[in-house]
């Protein structure tokens, strides 16, 4: 009785799609393919991950070395100089005199006018700046900011701001005390080190601020030659012209250059990172590196040329395979931002600058008759 019930078993198992001895054997083979189409999935994922990513654009070794410490004055201004706040009415004194819209002649009115508000300001902020002679006498002026990122606070843009507004009280001073020949000099070797900095800039913040500051320099310059006795000789503003002569204006893509090698360092050091915590699954290197570079040609093509469109949002997705979620790439990516609008204030600065040059180029050869 049992073994004719046995038999029914079998035969109804038998009968049964997928439970007989072939059912079992499609089961194990359905297995084995899903198992090896995830070990291949995790596989091409690790690989992925560990993919080298792709070249960078530019690196440290195309922007301008830095000038060693003892030979360069931008590191006075970084260590020695704080970011001193003029009182609000020096500011308005200074924003008037140095204001290049203005006609210099108007300027002049107002610094005969402020005589003893100038003298005063540089009583009130000479200790402030002791160290400012000793940023002028080193041989060079060179931009002297990291690149990377953890180390940004050590660029002195405000600084160097205040030390600018400084020369102007100091040397516009002098003028009043009939020091107008040092003046003049000293001038021609502050113009003379922004230069230096404007052609060694290494970040966009510094060419910025260096063609921010140098338009006010070069508008100080005009107004002390306006302050010549007419018909006296003065060699010292006979040699600004060959500093005057030298100016070319912001070194735009050289600027975009250094913005890129910070964030480049930035993303490698996140990658290395999560690859040193097993994280691999966060992170495509080539993906996230190959979006960085795509989003900086755009930037630096719309910085260059004001017909280009601003870059379009570096994001990833299209080089990422479906297996990688790359969030640490979307995080370092999502802090980029299109600056390309600030290569246009560089130029409108520049623009204005390069009109400051010429007045003072003529104001200076109407003395000689050059």
């Amino acid at each position: 009785m049992l073994a004719a019930v046995d038999e029914a078993a079998r035969q109804q198992r038998d009968a049964t799609p997928g439970c007989g001895p072939a059912g079992v054997t499609v089961a194990r083979v359905a297995a084995g393919v899903v198992t090896l189409g995830l070990l291949c999935a995790l596989a091409w994922r690790v690989a992925d991950s560990f993919a080298d990513p792709v070249e960078p654009l530019w690196t440290e070794n195309d922007l301008p070395a830095r000038v060693r410490s003892h030979d360069n004055g931008w590191v006075v201004v970084r260590d020695r100089i704080e970011t001193t706040e003029l009182d609000e009415a020096t500011v308005q004194l200074l924003n008037e005199l140095l204001d290049p819209n203005v006609a210099v002649s108007e300027r002049r009115r107002i610094w005969a006018r402020e005589r003893e508000a100038l003298l005063a300001a540089e009583a009130r902020y000479r200790d402030a700046f002791a160290a400012a002679p000793e940023a002028l006498r080193r041989p060079r002026f060179s931009d002297d900011c990291p690149t990377e990122i953890a180390q940004h606070g050590d660029c002195p843009a405000l600084e160097l701001f205040a030390l600018t507004r400084w020369w102007a009280i100091e040397q516009l001073t002098r003028a009043h005390r009939g020091q107008l020949p040092l003046a003049i000099e000293t001038a021609r070797d502050s113009l003379r080190a922004l230069l230096d900095l404007q052609a060694s800039s290494r970040r966009l913040m510094t060419a910025v601020f260096t063609q921010l500051v140098l338009t006010l320099d070069l508008s100080l310059v005009e107004l002390l030659v306006a302050l010549l006795p007419p018909g006296e000789p003065v060699p010292e503003a006979d040699a600004l012209l060959t500093v005057l002569d030298t100016y070319e204006g912001p070194r735009v893509e050289q600027a975009y250059r250094g913005e890129y090698v910070s964030e480049r360092a930035h993303i490698d050091m996140l990658i290395g990172e999560t690859r040193a915590r097993t994280n691999f699954w966060m992170v495509h290197p080539r993906a996230c590196t190959e979006a960085h570079n795509r989003f900086h040609r755009q930037l630096v093509a719309a910085a260059m040329d004001r017909s280009q469109p601003p870059p379009i949002e570096p994001v990833p997705g299209e080089e990422t395979p479906w297996y990688i979620s790359n969030r640490i790439c979307d995080l370092a990516l999502g802090l980029l931002i299109d600056t390309s609008q600030r290569a246009e204030a560089m130029r409108s600065d520049d623009a204005v600058a390069r009109e400051v040059v010429a007045r003072s180029r003529s104001a200076i050869q109407a003395r000689t008759g050059g």
